[in-house]
């Protein structure tokens, strides 16, 4: 069996660590740079003349000023308020808390409005008869049951 009792080449690895190290550093200052100068003159590009901006301001000015409505007069009538009109306001509509024609509820007290009748005819609010397709009818007593049926549901 053969056996190498050579020494390790340390001066030969030592230098090529150095000339790697040298190289990385070397690369990274060399990729930011030019990253930097390249991102530089993209934005630079992109940036308009100090004379062409402050001609666009000065259009844009005369053409708000000789609008029908002066800008600032539009303004001041934006910080006055909105018409009835166009005034948001909220919902009326009870569909979602009244349900299914089938198979009605109650509205909660809070939601119903005092300006509103409460539905009782047509088949579709309480105390009524009903005038649903399969003739079913609703409860006579909404407190008790709140519309459901007498029976379980069958599964």
């Amino acid at each position: 069996m053969a056996v190498d009792n050579t020494q390790p080449r340390v001066r030969l690895i030592a230098t090529l660590a150095v000339i790697v190290i040298i190289t990385l550093v070397g690369l990274d200052f060399v990729l930011k740079s030019y990253f930097t100068f390249m991102s530089e003159g993209a934005q630079y590009e992109k940036m308009a003349p100090r004379a062409d901006v402050l001609a666009q301001t000065a259009a844009d000015s005369a053409s708000f000023s000789s609008a029908r409505m002066p800008m600032l007069q539009a303004a001041a009538q934006l910080k006055l308020g909105r018409s009835e009109a166009i005034e948001p306001r909220p919902s009326d509509d009870l569909g979602a808390m009244t349900g299914w024609n089938k198979l009605p509820k109650l509205a909660p007290v809070s939601f119903v409005s005092r300006d509103l009748p409460l539905p009782l005819s047509g088949g579709v609010g309480y105390g009524a008869e009903s005038s649903l397709a399969d003739g079913g009818s609703v409860s006579k007593n909404p407190v008790s049951d709140a519309g459901r049926d007498a029976r379980p549901p069958q599964h």
